[in-house]
């Protein structure tokens, strides 16, 4: 995740929450994704919740398997900054 900008959310640890950070994808056709962690950062599991930055294991959400399936190909890709909204 080192080669994308910066989140769009970063949920504050004052508010329990499953999520610490999340980014909205948005393609020209309008398909739209999201890519979330998901109870492991500090606002779910306190102290022994993981820091953003050492967060591995992401989830895409979207609204069918083409926006999974798009987002993954865009990962890949050098220059991201086209594909956050």
């Amino acid at each position: 995740m080192e080669n994308l900008p910066p989140p769009l959310a970063v949920s504050p640890i004052t508010k329990i929450t499953k999520t610490d950070a999340e980014w909205k994808v948005c393609f020209e056709d309008g398909t739209r994704a999201t890519i979330y962690n998901y109870k492991d950062g500090k606002n779910y599991c306190g102290k022994y919740g993981l820091e953003v930055q050492e967060i591995k294991e992401w989830h895409i959400g979207g609204f069918n398997q083409d926006a999974v399936d798009r987002v993954l190909k865009v990962l890949h890709a050098t220059d991201l900054t086209d594909f956050f909204a």
